[in-house]
């Protein structure tokens, strides 16, 4: 009896590790100062690329229409991700994902208890994607009554934008840079990563997610 109650304790020991483990593997951690924003809803992390979501920011490189005038709406986006983290490079990003294909991983993020996504959504700088929550959708409309970031503009879709579908005055470039190192490696970067400026491209993407769709993965550094 007594061996019985052993090998059951220990069955139940087993079985709550592995659930446990389970449960770490679907959320991870990192320094703010250690992640890099590759674009308005898109960072790179421990090696992975990381999507925020439920959201959509404009392209990098896009421009939105407030009364006539052209902003750089997607590099507006990038930035307001930016300062979130650089406001708090002594905090923890903490993660939970959603789910993951073979490029990049989905995730909800947080810095401090602040969800990064909805802080953005909140702000007008992005939009909700097709399966927002019902709680970003709130904030997305939030942000529309009162005419913040997006809301105050006119624009195109970032994947129709990316198609071309653009403002006849918009004279805005694909800006995101890609071509392949010494080795041979396919490598792309955008303005907010630190190899951007160096980087001599032999290609011009529109978006990040078109660089990695055609297998281009993100520079973090220069070789020497």
């Amino acid at each position: 009896m007594r061996r019985s109650i052993v090998c059951l304790a220990l069955l139940c020991f087993c079985i709550l590790s592995f659930h446990a483990n389970a449960e770490e593997k679907k959320s991870f951690w990192a320094k703010s100062s250690d992640v890099i924003v590759i674009d308005g809803d898109t960072l790179f992390v421990q090696g992975k690329v990381v999507q925020l979501t439920g959201i959509d920011a404009p392209e990098i490189g896009q421009q939105c229409d407030h009364n006539g005038h052209l902003w750089s709406c997607g590099m507006t986006a990038a930035l307001d991700l930016h300062k979130s983290l650089a406001m708090a490079r002594l905090s923890q990003l903490h993660c939970w994902v959603n789910g993951k294909t073979s490029v990049w991983v989905s995730a909800t993020c947080y810095v401090e208890e602040k969800d990064l996504a909805a802080a953005m959504l909140g702000a007008g700088t992005v939009e909700i994607d097709r399966v927002g929550s019902p709680y970003y959708r709130s904030l997305m409309q939030s942000a529309k009554e009162g005419d913040f970031g997006l809301w105050g503009s006119t624009f195109e879709q970032p994947d129709k934008w990316a198609e071309k579908a653009r403002f006849s005055e918009d004279k805005s470039a694909c800006i995101v840079k890609a071509g392949k190192t010494k080795k041979g490696k396919k490598v792309f970067t955008t303005p907010l990563m630190p190899t951007y400026k160096k980087f001599k491209a032999t290609r011009m993407f529109c978006s990040d997610e078109d660089a990695l769709l055609a297998d281009y993965v993100p520079l973090i550094k220069m070789s020497k």
